[in-house]
């Protein structure tokens, strides 16, 4: 917005065998999530202008919130102990990072196909390039309601294909702009 807000630092210590002393670096995070090109930028300084000048002053920042919501390692457990298609979906919903594909059968002839992922309501853009983060207007708006995302159980054609292909081109919302070529999925 119209206003700067400070860096998060975080300070990390790694112990390396045969070494005496830890490995020490600093995580510097935005409101948006941790920085990645901390080594090729410097912080602006009172007074200076509010937009970066070039790439070697652009913060670029990572916002993946998946990785903070959601209950990944307790939907794992939550599958592995299905012993219904409702409860196998249910467990795949609370599977928040990455996005996954999850395929099911059961004892009974079954067969389901079920996406997971913390997907984000996007006001601009599809994800695939990056936006200026102090223009409040990209702000994410919240996040997709996960019983919302693909699921099907038992489809005509008797089988599911999932090899990195488009899942759903009904879904009205961006999942991914980097499907993986169809070859795989025709073969």
């Amino acid at each position: 917005g119209s206003e700067w807000l400070p860096l998060e630092v975080r300070r990390h210590e790694i112990r390396v065998r045969g070494l005496a002393e830890p490995v020490v670096f600093e995580v510097r995070s935005t409101r948006h999530g941790p920085v990645l090109n901390a080594d090729e930028w410097r912080e602006a300084q009172s007074g200076e202008a509010t937009q970066p000048a070039g790439l070697g002053e652009t913060v670029l920042a990572l916002k993946w919130d998946a990785v903070v919501e959601g209950e990944s390692a307790v939907a794992f457990d939550a599958m592995a102990r299905a012993g219904t298609w409702t409860e196998f979906v249910s467990a795949v919903r609370r599977f928040s990072a990455p996005a996954q594909n999850f395929v099911y059968a059961d004892v009974d002839g079954n067969i389901g196909y079920a996406m997971s992922g913390r997907l984000p309501i996007r006001a601009t853009g599809d994800g695939s390039l990056p936006l200026r983060g102090w223009v409040t207007e990209h702000d994410w708006r919240g996040a997709i309601d996960p019983t919302t995302l693909p699921a099907a159980l038992n489809p005509p054609s008797g089988q599911f294909v999932t090899a990195n292909n488009e899942v759903d081109r009904r879904f009205p919302h961006a999942m991914t702009a980097d499907w993986v070529a169809p070859f795989r999925a025709q073969r």
